[in-house]
């Protein structure tokens, strides 16, 4: 299946609740990649454990046959907010990254993204493999 992408701004209430509740309640691991970047960006696992934690829903995108979310943390007092890519299906945390708090993504192309991608479906259909 080829990559999907749908942002917060187009998901019904109900495709975010199941995205929020998958990220509640599964433990991720950080992968090699993600501490590589997380090392390079100066980022602490407990800002990423944070940003997991408190952090609000971006965008659903399904990739490389995994569910994936962007979560974007609270702003630090240097007014930078840690962004968080996690891999739903194989429960990973892919990487992190961060992001000014006044980006408010005035450049955002919404081609990219699915407003009729139904994401309740999509998780459904990956449900007895993985979830």
């Amino acid at each position: 299946m080829q990559e999907k992408r749908k942002h917060i701004s187009q998901m019904s209430y109900k495709e975010q609740e199941a995205l929020i509740e998958l990220v509640n309640n599964t433990i991720f691991s950080f992968c090699d990649y993600c501490l590589y970047k997380m090392k390079k960006r100066k980022i602490k696992r407990k800002q990423v454990v944070k940003a997991i934690k408190n952090g609000y829903l971006i965008e659903y995108h399904f990739k490389n046959n995994s569910h994936r979310v962007l979560l974007r943390g609270i702003p630090n007092n240097s007014r930078k907010c840690v962004c968080v890519v996690l891999d739903l299906t194989n429960r990973n945390i892919i990487t992190t990254y961060y992001n000014h708090c006044n980006d408010r993504h005035a450049t955002l192309n919404l081609s990219i993204y699915d407003e009729n991608l139904d994401v309740l479906q999509m998780l459904n259909s990956k449900k007895g493999e993985k979830f």
